[in-house]
């Protein structure tokens, strides 16, 4: 029996003499590799997807947290300088 394989994944490859009863195996072997390898890559890709998400979700409540603060910050100045026209206006001051 031909022992032909492919060149990247190294997959057994039925070999076009052969009958399909002599191949079988060897097809099943090689999907058999493929549902592994891809089995594989799907959890590592989950992985990283779900480190990615708590990366992204930590980043954006950091970024929530220091925008609110900022607007807090501003908000606050606003206000004062608000006050501070009012006050000016009612004692008719021009400050």
């Amino acid at each position: 029996m031909d022992l032909e394989r492919t060149p990247v994944l190294n997959l057994p490859l039925p070999h076009p003499d052969h009958l399909l009863s002599e191949d079988v195996l060897r097809l099943r072997e090689a999907l058999t590799t493929l549902d592994a390898g891809f089995g594989a890559q799907r959890t590592e890709l989950q992985a990283a997807m779900a480190q990615t998400r708590s990366e992204v979700e930590t980043a954006l409540t950091a970024t929530t947290t220091a925008v609110a603060d900022a607007l807090d910050e501003v908000s606050t100045e606003v206000l004062r300088r608000i006050r501070r026209l009012q006050l000016n206006q009612l004692l008719n001051l021009d400050l």
